[in-house]
């Protein structure tokens, strides 16, 4: 990466970094986050790239596991989320896929837990890619769906996902399914789909169930 665009991901980063330290986090069914106990296997949490910029932040000392692509843009992406603690693999659909992958399952079968914006990086929004069934299958972990919730945000509105960015000092609210999704029985094309559209179905059903917790208490 040229120093021009490192210099302005690492200045995103501590702007952003800064600027995050002024939601109000509120969590729900964090215990998945709290807690690990050894007898716990890796977890493979599934968000929409919507939202990206809320989740960010508490989710960065984790050490989760992402796969980035290997777009101009996800080079200075990447650069900002290892520094936010993430560990990057990177490649995408279209260039180093299968490697970053590859690399991606070894990490999450060797007891590391994971991160997948499940309708990346191109959409369409709240469709679910196989992807993320695929890694289920081969590294046996199983699937935590997350949902977040700004109560004020400013949506960017060209953007295919609606990203959003919270406003300061505004309550982000993020929740985590009750149970995780076990991972598919075998690699099978019919059991990775029936296991994808689980994931997108509970991932629907899991924002419409906070969005309802917030308009509740608004």
């Amino acid at each position: 990466m040229k120093w021009m665009d490192r210099f302005l991901a690492g200045t995103a980063y501590w702007l952003y970094r800064l600027y995050s330290k002024t939601f109000r986090y509120v969590y729900i069914n964090d215990r998945v986050i709290r807690e690990r106990p050894p007898t716990r296997k890796p977890l493979i949490f599934a968000y929409w790239h919507e939202d990206d910029l809320a989740v960010l932040s508490p989710h960065g000392g984790m050490r989760l596991h992402i796969l980035i692509s290997l777009s101009g843009d996800g080079d200075k992406i990447a650069y900002a989320a290892e520094r936010f603690g993430y560990c990057v693999f990177r490649g995408s659909s279209t260039r180093g896929g299968a490697r970053g992958l590859i690399g991606l399952i070894r990490a999450v079968s060797a007891g590391n837990d994971a991160v997948v914006t499940i309708d990346g990086p191109r959409g369409p929004r709240h469709v679910a890619k196989p992807g993320i069934a695929l890694l289920a299958s081969k590294t046996g972990a199983s699937i935590m769906p997350v949902a977040a919730h700004s109560g004020s945000k400013l949506v960017f509105r060209g953007s295919w996902s609606r990203m959003y960015l919270p406003w300061p000092f505004t309550r982000v609210t993020i929740q985590y399914a009750d149970t995780a999704i076990p991972p598919p029985e075998s690699d099978e094309p019919s059991r990775l789909e029936l296991c994808r559209i689980e994931v997108e179905q509970a991932l629907i059903r899991l924002h419409r169930d906070l969005d309802r917790r917030m308009e509740t208490m608004e």
